[in-house]
């Protein structure tokens, strides 16, 4: 099958599992709103799920010119002696792939609560997006392999879910832009290196060494930020308070 081919049978599954569902759209709906025979949609995909596999691959990693996101952060990092200046590169190509892919990742989801290989499909899927942001974080704090490498991808996989994303941009209307902005700030925030952070019941000492050391009865420092779970939480949080207005 011809490349050009190949692109129309995944961008009209994609409008197709859309607008209709994955479980109720054919492959024979798909060859058609393609243009194409449905032996050869067979012969090119051997089935519907092969189809979604390729329709994730295209959303995220390109169609025309497909680059692993892995490639594209490590476009990123320019060696600044801030690391949050390679934060901010970092997260806006990522949030640009988590607004282009999120349709196809609604397509997932929905796919997966009937289908348990589709289910396994978003649990690789999920594997791949926590590889990359593995990579992220060790990009930007420049170690490979260690408990700030971790913490901090752990951060950059909250930040970048597709389900988070959703809930603000399109239950509380928030623009891209918006969740960008908070996106970095978030991420920007857990860099490892000596500050104080607001957490629940006190203080959060972060000394590089590891996670926060929470110190009970100690008061906040006016205009701290916070650790990667409570700024999630207050992300979160803020939605729920703003519905019940």
């Amino acid at each position: 099958m011809r490349q050009a081919t190949r692109q129309s049978v995944i961008a009209a599954a994609r409008r197709l599992f859309g607008e209709r569902g994955y479980a109720a759209t054919s492959i024979e709906a798909i060859a058609a709103a393609a243009g194409v025979a449905v032996p050869t949609v067979y012969a090119a995909f051997g089935n519907k799920r092969s189809i979604l596999r390729a329709l994730i691959d295209a959303a995220v990693d390109g169609a025309e010119r497909p680059r692993p996101v892995a490639e594209r952060l490590r476009d990123q990092v320019t060696g600044a002696a801030d690391p949050a200046t390679d934060v901010q590169k970092m997260m806006r190509l990522a949030i640009s792939v988590i607004a282009q892919a999120a349709d196809v990742q609604r397509i997932l989801r929905g796919a997966a609560g009937t289908d348990p290989e589709i289910r396994a499909l978003l649990d690789e899927a999920h594997n791949r997006i926590y590889a990359d942001c593995y990579t992220a974080a060790g990009l930007v704090i420049g170690i490979a392999s260690d408990a700030r490498t971790r913490r901090l991808a752990d951060v950059i996989f909250a930040v970048t879910s597709s389900d988070l994303f959703d809930l603000l941009t399109e239950t509380r209307g928030w623009s891209v832009a918006e969740y960008e902005r908070w996106a970095i700030q978030t991420v920007t925030a857990e860099l490892p290196g000596p500050r104080s952070l607001t957490g629940a019941g006190g203080s959060v000492t972060t000394t590089g060494d590891g996670p926060p050391d929470r110190r009970a009865g100690k008061p906040a420092a006016p205009g701290s930020g916070a650790d990667a779970g409570q700024a999630l939480h207050e992300g979160v949080a803020l939605t729920r308070c703003e519905g019940g207005r």
